[in-house]
């Protein structure tokens, strides 16, 4: 297991490093993604999801199998991705730690470091953020915003997971970012 680095403002990302962003939905991933690796090759989970939905989906499609598509055109694009560039960074990698270390065994090997960013963004700052909204087409596969009661409960799984130190498991590195750490992080590269 790596290192897990707590209460960090400086984030140093060496080279051949596949960085993976953690938190909760609402947590502020793809707004810390944009910012600190905007000219990196990002691989964003839930434009790919959307992409599904968009022009793939059919009447007979459960949220499983749109899940599962998902799925293998992510595990595509990263096996492409990778080999062409010395970063990679996948916006909204898993919170729950069960689900992570299964997408951390597959990606293993496609770059010497694996780097964990988890943004530990707690229950109340959540509440207050606005909720993104969902179209008719994800209605349709009962995809709705995360209800206040889940997100209580996934903030809660990510607060275990950095007390009991089981979010560096199988990673170079691994950052837990509060909110204040959040806004004066900087992130630089080897």
């Amino acid at each position: 297991m790596g290192k897990v680095y707590r209460n960090e403002t400086h984030i140093v990302i060496p080279q051949d490093t596949l960085v993976l962003i953690c938190g909760s939905q609402n947590s502020g991933k793809t707004t810390f993604t944009k910012k600190h690796f905007a000219n990196k090759n990002v691989l964003v989970t839930d434009d790919i999801f959307e992409e599904v939905i968009k022009t793939e989906a059919t009447a007979s499609d459960t949220l499983e199998s749109l899940a599962c598509r998902t799925t293998e055109i992510f595990d595509e694009r990263i096996r492409e991705l990778a080999p062409k560039n010395s970063i990679t960074v996948v916006d909204a990698a898993p919170f729950e730690l069960k689900n992570r270390m299964e997408m951390i065994k597959e990606l293993k090997g496609l770059h010497t470091n694996i780097v964990l960013i988890v943004l530990d963004v707690r229950y109340p700052t959540f509440k207050s953020r606005p909720k993104k909204k969902v179209d008719k087409k994800k209605k349709m596969y009962g995809i709705t915003p995360i209800s206040d009661q889940e997100l209580l409960y996934n903030s809660l799984i990510i607060a275990e997971q950095i007390r009991n130190g089981e979010i560096g498991y199988k990673v170079t590195k691994a950052y837990a970012l509060c909110e204040l750490d959040i806004d004066k992080c900087q992130v630089t590269f080897e």
